[in-house]
């Protein structure tokens, strides 16, 4: 199994995801990746990568034959190459762009990438993919290492979903 870096993680999951919701622009220029790689929405982590760093985990991924480079207009244009279903695909990107995830998360999550009639096509297809694994309640993409959420980080973070979504309810009641 591939064991890609955190910026070639991030890297190969903005190309899925942008494979699909921006197929007008792609494959990406570098500079379409590295806008990607630091966007703010979409992202449960959030990063900075410098452009050098962009262009490194490309070559990376390249040679680990996940992406793959064409020229055109004098622009090197870069487009993944992680061979499994289409939907399959979309589900590892989302994986590798919000990190460990339930399956109702991920179904959100690929919602304007793609359509699943029940969580449970979700958990069929991924049990069948080699670049997922689930550990509790939680699917992990396999491509990079990542650490299980520790069960106390995971209470706090359900807490403070619940605090902003009572706050807004209260906001919406006259």
């Amino acid at each position: 199994m591939h064991s890609l870096t955190k910026a070639e993680g991030r890297v190969l999951g903005v190309l899925i995801e942008k494979e699909s919701i921006r197929p007008d622009i792609y494959p990406l220029s570098l500079t379409h990746v590295w806008a990607g790689c630091n966007q703010k929405t979409h992202r449960k982590e959030r990063m900075v990568l410098p452009k050098a760093d962009v262009l490194e985990a490309l070559e990376g991924l390249h040679s680990k034959e996940l992406a793959q480079s064409t020229q055109a207009r004098h622009v090197l244009r870069w487009s993944h190459n992680l061979k499994s279903t289409a939907q399959a695909v979309r589900l590892i990107g989302a994986l590798l762009l919000n990190g460990p995830s339930t399956t109702s998360e991920l179904r959100v999550f690929v919602n304007r990438l793609t359509r699943f009639s029940s969580n449970d096509d979700i958990v069929s297809l991924l049990k069948t993919t080699p670049y997922a694994t689930l550990r509790g309640r939680r699917w992990f993409q396999t491509l990079t290492e990542e650490e299980p959420i520790p069960f106390q980080q995971e209470i706090a973070e359900l807490r403070a979903k619940l605090g902003w979504i009572e706050t807004n309810l209260y906001r919406r009641q006259p």
